[in-house]
């Protein structure tokens, strides 16, 4: 690290510090220098400071007034003068120098104005999201009105619903069982139909986790019973139909009774809930969604006065800036005309001084 780094870090570190210090030891070194005229060396350095930006603006304004009075003077310039196209590059400079400060001030009000108004592309966005909220927020008007009928009805009557199909299950299930062990007694009086019962009372035994599964198994049992090699009379076969039709029922309703959801009761009531939930969820969350990023939209579409007046200000310096470095070129080349024209009449002068010889 250089000495110029380790500075620049130490002031950074110490900032509040070094102004501190810094002022102190600026009015002590005042007070020693210029006793009883404190208030006149700040004015002054006031004043020096805002010469900085007052001296740019007289320039300007002498620059435009000799431009102005230039139309009665632009060929009385001598031809046969050492700096004639100089002096016409000086007030090319001039013309220049008052056209690019103007130039880069209006420059500066047009950015800023364009970083003050928000984009059009912004505002195009702004009203399609509108429209597409109002399209929204018409088919959310219309769903909501269903959704919130079918959701009140099953708030206030889901657990007598419940109640309801469970209650049925088991009644139906208490009389299922009575019916299949009064059939038991008379399938077991008959050897024919007790033989048939023994070879599918597997199916009846096993314990069964699916729906599907039970459905299978009184299937093959019912084709076992209705299979060519077993002829048994009809009447009998009903029998065990009965039984079989019986025992599936009940095997269901105890796998439902022991699996119950309350979503599962809710699709048998109400068929289209979980449509009409999605679409409205949908619906709702695309709503929320658009007027968050049209809040954004709106939000980044605020009229910027910082940026304008940060653009027209910075602008203005800018310029200022220019017309000191431009002004000082100019003046130096002036400077450089004035020195010719006075050498040359220093020569002169010389001239006339000296005796002529004969």
């Amino acid at each position: 690290m250089n000495l110029f780094d380790s500075l620049i870090y130490s002031l950074t570190e110490h900032i509040i510090f070094f102004l501190f210090l810094f002022f102190i030891l600026f009015t002590i070194i005042i007070i020693l220098f210029v006793k009883d005229k404190t208030g006149y060396f700040y004015l002054g350095v006031l004043k020096t400071f805002l010469s900085i930006i007052i001296s740019p603006i007289f320039f300007l304004k002498k620059t435009v007034s000799e431009i102005s009075n230039n139309h009665t003077t632009y060929f009385n310039y001598n031809i046969n003068s050492k700096q004639y196209l100089l002096q016409k590059f000086i007030k090319l400079l001039e013309v220049i120098l008052v056209i690019s400060s103007i130039a880069i001030v209006v420059n500066g009000i047009i950015i800023g104005w364009n970083s003050f108004s928000p984009p059009s592309e912004l505002l195009e966005k702004i009203s399609t999201l509108e429209l597409e909220i109002n399209d929204t927020q018409k088919k959310l008007n219309e769903v909501t009105p269903e959704y919130e009928k079918i959701t009140n009805f099953w708030n206030s009557k889901k657990d007598s619903i419940i109640n309801s199909l469970t209650n049925n299950k088991l009644y139906q299930n208490k009389n299922l069982t009575e019916k299949n062990e009064k059939l038991f007694q008379k399938i077991s009086n008959d050897q024919e139909l007790k033989y048939l019962f023994e070879n599918i009372s597997y199916y009846f035994d096993r314990t069964y986790y699916y729906s599907y599964v039970i459905e299978f198994s009184k299937e093959r049992a019912l084709n076992y019973i209705e299979s060519e090699e077993i002829s048994p009379p009809a009447n009998k076969i009903d029998l065990l139909k009965e039984y079989i039709n019986n025992w599936a029922i009940i095997t269901t309703n105890n796998l439902e009774l022991k699996n119950i959801s309350e979503d599962d009761i809710r699709i048998k009531i109400q068929p289209n809930y979980y449509n009409i939930e999605s679409e409205y969820k949908s619906l709702t969350n695309n709503l929320q969604y658009s007027q968050e990023k049209l809040n954004s939209y709106k939000e980044k579409a605020k009229y910027n006065y910082k940026a304008l007046f940060l653009s027209i200000f910075g602008s203005f310096l800018l310029s200022l800036i220019f017309i000191w470095l431009f002004g000082l070129i100019i003046e130096l080349f002036n400077i450089s005309i004035d020195i010719a024209n006075n050498v040359r009449l220093l020569k002169e002068h010389k001239e006339k001084e000296e005796p002529r010889i004969s």
